[in-house]
């Protein structure tokens, strides 16, 4: 189906110089797009020589996460970056790895420090000769802590609840007194306020810095940590309906688009004892997806609620400043911290007091009350260990074990060359006397927290006998226990409703299904939400204006009509879609103080939106007028004719550098395929002139355990490097946005 965008690639070059130390013992070459291939007798030349590759292709990048966990990031960035530098340092994750460290197993710190080693071995001998490093002035040596802050990093990065929570107070009264109803408001309303404030330099959205260009850029992207959304993919096919007759099994992590890619691709082997390829943010040394000889695996996030926000009385008493937890009265501990900054044209230190409780930090300060983040990485936790066995398992029991481990709350899809297709959730999750979608009385000691939920009580699902499996941040286990023990929010199952039938439909027109059919699952650009709205809003058009319609906006409008639903780039109908639902965003969303389109449209298409959101126009009047408008503004962008309204030539991702010098380097914009309801996710922010995808597909990967290593396909919307003076700066676009993929190197040669 995809072969004419097949690249095999080959290994070419061994990467390490000739004074490499480990030169003689370890095998070390790229294939034609910069992916290593390390291949090493002991695990720590291994990870030696991993911490030297991804040193040598993702330094900056590295050197930018470590500087954000630490709360350092305002050093290079300028003061944009402030608020977010105190956040983190408020949640003192340097001192939670440290002592995190020491409780690790010997081997795995051994892992750690052999990877510490090889990235400081290209900082002494190689980094003199990268010129975006002496943008970043110093940079000091790799400690193996710094791994653990990059995992802790992205564990903070995927909690969204407690945010939520504090947010969600004020706008609940709002929407009450309008009589939204429980339909759209769902069990939460976190999933209606995303977008809120989207413009503020907050520590979430955007990152926004007001003090120079180069400021701004790097501050924003922080190489994209905090999203708006969180949502990906994975789908299983056990073997009995696949043309090898072993299972097959895809995925692909929709996180904030960013350019470089946060993910970097590895393939890497201990002779006797495993070989892995796949994918592992930069900093790490684990895989977080990928495949083994033995077995594969997918993640997307599940969504379960691991803080929260409690709010506690104060007082100035006999020991100072003091707050009320749990019905005695206990006295904060403060510590002044210094904050540097410095950027183009500024340089500068601050001052401030930060205050701990004994259940976490203070993130807001009243008059006389606190707000306390209480959240499950604020103690020690085995997520190492878990990362390490997914790797190392040899058995689906044991791999089974390793999730088990994994702090983080995330679903795993896994298959194996045994035929085993299963469904494991993992995350550690505080057990709760109180709904922890709510602030939380911290004067009540009915408030605490009543221990960790037994990981074997997270959900699980093993060769069920559907013959499938698929998560898209949705409920895949309805057992009536999970929602309790998990709280939190989860996708309302669209997308995985759409990718399940796609399953169906292909194994009752088939009978057996191929990789080439999974990996066409994941590039489905089919939304039926989006399909249904179309034809709901072309009806009420078409009744409304009797007829009164100019030429353009009849072609237009038939266009709408006979859309099949599907985001390709080369889709009038669904250009002519989007730009309606833009139009409608302006008017609509204003009102509800939101961006979160996907729940809302839904109840439009179900006619179960309130009736005051229409005004005194009335639906009909609303959506008409916003079409007009549309059209128009197609007219302007795109030209006169409809023909050429073509959707990549509006629908694009943002792949620029975040470093203003570089960025005329970067592919830039690229028009991409998609939309928010289709599996292929292609969400996006209305900029004016284009709809900027900025949340989808970080990359795709699909394998076929009849042959793990030779099957295994997979791509990025970037390159291996971050860096545009190397030939894989990005070089995977062109692949990436037409559906292409690249296949690894099955056998050694």
């Amino acid at each position: 189906m995809f072969g004419s965008l097949l690249i095999a690639p080959r290994p070419v070059n061994n990467i390490v110089p000739a004074n490499f130390p480990l030169a003689e013992s370890v095998a070390v070459t790229v294939d034609r797009f910069g992916v290593p291939y390390i291949r090493g007798t002991s695990e720590r030349e291994v990870f030696f020589t991993l911490g030297y590759a991804q040193a040598r292709d993702r330094m900056v990048q590295m050197e930018v996460l470590r500087r954000t966990a630490k709360g350092r990031l305002a050093e290079i960035t300028g003061a944009g970056s402030l608020e977010l530098d105190k956040f983190m340092r408020n949640l003192r994750m340097e001192e939670l790895v440290k002592a995190n460290y020491y409780s690790l197993p010997r081997k795995l710190r051994e892992h750690l420090e052999a990877f510490a080693e090889g990235v400081n071995w290209y900082l002494k001998h190689e980094a003199s000769r990268r010129p975006l490093l002496l943008v970043l002035g110093e940079v000091e040596p790799w400690q193996p802590t710094d791994s653990l802050l990059i995992g802790k990093l992205m564990q903070v990065s995927l909690l969204d609840d407690w945010e939520a929570t504090m947010k969600e107070e004020g706008l609940r009264e709002r929407l009450a007194e309008r009589e939204l109803g429980p339909d759209l408001i769902s069990r939460k309303l976190s999933s209606l306020i995303y977008q809120l404030d989207r413009k503020d330099p907050g520590y979430r959205n955007g990152l926004a810095s007001a003090y120079g260009e180069y400021a701004e850029a790097v501050s924003r992207e922080a190489f994209g940590l905090w999203e708006d959304f969180k949502g990906s993919n994975a789908l299983v096919v056990a073997g009995r309906f696949t043309e090898s007759g072993y299972p097959i099994l895809a995925s692909d992590p929709h996180l904030r688009i960013r350019f470089p890619s946060l993910w970097y691709e590895v393939d890497f082997e201990v002779v006797g004892k495993y070989r892995v390829h796949g994918f592992t943010v930069p900093g790490s040394p684990y895989l977080a997806m990928g495949t083994t000889d033995h077995h594969a695996w997918g993640v997307t996030v599940l969504g379960g609620d691991q803080a929260d926000v409690y709010v506690l009385p104060t007082r100035t008493g006999p020991q100072g400043e003091e707050y009320f937890l749990f019905g005695r009265w206990e006295k904060f501990e403060v510590r002044e911290e210094y904050f540097r900054f410095g950027g183009v044209g500024e340089s500068g230190e601050e001052r401030e007091k930060l205050y701990y409780t004994k259940i976490g930090p203070v993130i807001e300060r009243g008059e006389d009350y606190v707000r306390v983040l209480r959240w499950i990485g604020d103690q020690p936790d085995e997520t190492l260990q878990g990362f390490y066995g997914l790797i190392a398992a040899r058995s689906m029991e044991e791999f089974e074990q390793a999730v088990e481990k994994v702090a983080y709350s995330l679903n795993f899809l896994y298959a194996d060359r045994e035929g085993n297709i299963a469904y494991f959730a993992s995350g550690r999750y505080p057990l709760r006397r109180f709904d922890g979608r709510l602030l939380v009385d911290g004067r009540d000691p009915k408030n605490d927290w009543q221990g960790m939920v037994d990981p074997r009580r997270l959900p699980r699902l093993v060769n069920p006998a559907q013959g499938y499996l698929v998560s898209a941040n949705n409920a895949l286990v309805d057992d009536g226990v999970s929602d309790a023990v998990l709280q939190g929010d989860r996708s309302e199952g669209l997308r995985a409703l759409t990718i399940e039938q796609a399953i169906r439909d292909l194994i009752k027109q088939k009978g057996k299904l191929s990789l080439d059919d999974a990996w066409g699952i994941l590039l489905s650009s089919y939304g039926p939400l989006s399909k249904g709205l179309a034809e709901k809003f072309a009806r009420m058009i078409r009744d409304y204006r009797q007829g009164d319609l100019s030429g353009r906006e009849l072609e237009a409008l038939e266009a709408m009509e006979s859309w099949d639903g599907y985001a390709e780039l080369d889709s009038v109908g669904a250009t002519v879609y989007n730009l309606l639902v833009a139009e409608l965003d302006k008017e609509l969303l204003k009102k509800l103080e939101t961006g979160y389109t996907n729940r809302l449209f839904y109840a439009i298409l179900n006619d179960r939106e309130p009736r005051w959101l229409w005004g005194k126009r009335g639906r009909e009047e609303v959506v008409s007028e916003a079409f007009s408008r549309a059209v128009e503004r197609l007219g302007t962008l795109l030209g006169p004719s409809p023909e050429g309204w073509r959707w990549g030539r509006v629908h694009v991702m943002d792949l620029s550098h975040p470093l203003p010098l570089l960025r005329p380097k970067s592919p830039g914009m690229v028009g991409v395929a998609g939309q928010f309801d289709s599996p292929s996710v292609g969400t996006w922010s209305d900029r004016g002139d284009l709809l900027v995808c900025f949340h989808g597909p970080n990359f795709r990967q699909a394998v076929d355990l009849a042959d793990p290593f030779g099957t295994y396909r997979s791509v990025l919307p970037g390159g291996q490097s971050d860096s545009p003076f190397s030939p894989h700066f990005g070089d995977q676009v062109e692949l990436y946005r037409t559906g292409g993929y690249k296949t690894a190197v099955g056998r050694w040669p």
